[in-house]
């Protein structure tokens, strides 16, 4: 009989980490001589070994996303978005146009994907109309969410599932930047750049998002990247480049 790989769980939180929602278990089994099987010994927080007289083991898929083509259902997905949504999309040019809607992430229907990675950074680029506001963040559900949005004015600081703070925003940015946000085990970091991604400046604020998870906000899903376009008009999305971090 061949080794095989079988999922002998249906689902668990990763210790510590019940923000990245809850996993699939896999695990390598062996079958026995009387065709029963058992499983192998090994390490659950490393890949899955190489089975013996076979190939690698491959897992999880590439993240990063130049907008050349159509990934929703793939990656993509709207938040509690109806049939709608669709029509607020346009792809061209290596852009993904998305038109506003709301006025804040908890009623603008962000577009997230999932992630699996204790700590990991997206970059973006964002170009929005006048009317519009833009934003990247770590979401959960309408309620529960964390990063920063950006309009002609202002940075809007979005904390606890609130809009809770306006600033200035850097002399010289207008309407296009280059924005970072890094999730290094539940420290939420934010950069900006306006000359893409040559130079960066921090967000004054840090954040800390463990419990940003079904244990606080209920609903069973998971904090994961996410980006927004709110208020009037349209935002445009290039270039998002999504890193492991060690």
């Amino acid at each position: 009989m061949h080794d095989a790989i079988i999922r002998l769980s249906q689902d668990a939180y990763e210790n510590g980490f019940q923000a990245l929602g809850r996993q699939a278990l896999m695990a390598p089994i062996a079958w026995t001589s009387d065709g029963w099987f058992k499983a192998r010994d090994y390490d659950p927080g490393k890949p899955i070994p190489k089975p013996v007289g076979g190939t690698a083991v491959e897992h999880g898929m590439a993240l990063s996303d130049d907008f050349s083509t159509n990934k929703f259902g793939l990656q993509w997905s709207f938040f509690r978005g109806d049939v709608s949504e669709n029509q607020r999309i346009d792809y061209h040019d290596g852009l993904l146009e998305l038109s506003a809607k709301g006025t804040s992430p908890s009623n603008s229907s962000p577009l997230t994907f999932l992630v699996g990675d204790q700590a990991y950074q997206f970059e973006i680029d964002i170009d929005f109309d006048d009317d519009a506001q833009a934003g990247a963040l770590l979401f959960y559900n309408d309620k529960l969410y964390a990063g920063v949005g950006v309009n002609k004015n202002n940075f809007v600081l979005h904390r606890y599932g609130m809009d809770q703070r306006n600033t200035p925003k850097p002399l010289g940015m207008h309407n296009k930047l280059r924005m970072r946000v890094t999730n290094n085990r539940h420290i939420l970091t934010i950069h900006t750049s306006t000359d893409q991604g040559k130079t960066w400046q921090k967000y004054g604020m840090q954040m800390e998002v463990s419990g940003y998870n079904h244990n606080v906000a209920y609903g069973f899903m998971s904090l994961r990247p996410a980006i927004y376009a709110a208020g009037k008009g349209k935002v445009r999305f290039a270039h998002l480049v999504y890193r492991a971090l060690p």
